[in-house]
């Protein structure tokens, strides 16, 4: 039975938010699965989506039937489609609608899913950070696709844990050519020249520096066998962090 991980924060009532796990099964076309196998795991999800029946907060919450998830092509760019305009194919990390039932989504299995909402509950997104879209700038060019004038906040979902992330001194500092205020998301490992890498605080410190209010954050894809992890496995399946919102706050 598929299971799902609720958003703890304080979203607006008519916002619905999950994160799957393995028991969702890969959703991911692109890693060498069984397509038929994907597709199958797809549609089962989106059978469960029931928008209209969606509850704010339960503790294993039903997915319904009649919702439309659409699946990104994400290749750690810096673009962000907007799911209000015609359907289009391009490579894409992040997608926003002000639209109801309008199910964004990204896939990860160590890279960061950042949820976006405003305040009012009339506009949405979904991110796929990895460090390389965090660079070039895919979470903050999500934000100013917001309407302007109305606060916003974020969840970060399961991701690989700074504990766990090891990269290269090039990453770090191609960081710190942006800004030295990341230097806080890297920590050195004793006699290596490469560093821990924390996405999570690198998330919070754009998102901070943007006014937004940061929830979740506490996850850890590769110690967490809950979930896909590219690191921990190499050859392996992806999750889904998806949002939407639907027409009245108690449906």
């Amino acid at each position: 039975m598929s299971k799902w991980i609720t958003p703890d924060w304080p979203a607006p009532a008519m916002i619905r938010a999950i994160s799957t796990d393995k028991t969702s099964g890969n959703l991911a076309t692109h890693v060498g699965d069984d397509l038929e196998r994907v597709l199958q795991n797809r549609q089962i999800l989106e059978q469960l989506l029931d928008l209209k029946k969606f509850k704010k907060n339960p503790p294993n919450p039903p997915l319904e039937k009649g919702g439309s998830i659409r699946w990104l092509n994400q290749c750690h760019t810096a673009i962000a489609l907007d799911y209000d305009q015609p359907m289009i194919e391009v490579p894409a990390d992040a997608c926003y609608t002000t639209q109801i039932e309008t199910v964004c989504a990204v896939l990860t299995g160590d890279c960061l899913p950042v949820l976006l909402c405003n305040t009012q509950g009339s506009w949405l997104a979904a991110v796929h950070g990895g460090w390389r879209g965090l660079l070039g700038g895919v979470l903050l060019k999500s934000l100013q696709k917001a309407p302007p004038g109305i606060p916003l906040m974020a969840w970060l979902g399961p991701a690989i844990s700074a504990q766990h992330y090891e990269v290269g001194p090039e990453v770090r500092e191609a960081f710190l050519a942006v800004d030295q205020v990341y230097k806080a998301a890297f920590y050195p490992i004793h006699l290596s020249t490469k560093f821990l890498l924390d996405l999570y605080e690198i998330a919070r410190v754009q998102l901070q520096k943007k006014g937004v209010a940061v929830f979740g954050g506490e996850y850890c894809t590769y110690s967490d066998e809950r979930f896909y992890s590219y690191r921990r496995e190499n050859q392996t399946g992806r999750q889904a962090t998806m949002i939407w919102r639907v027409s009245h706050a108690n449906s």
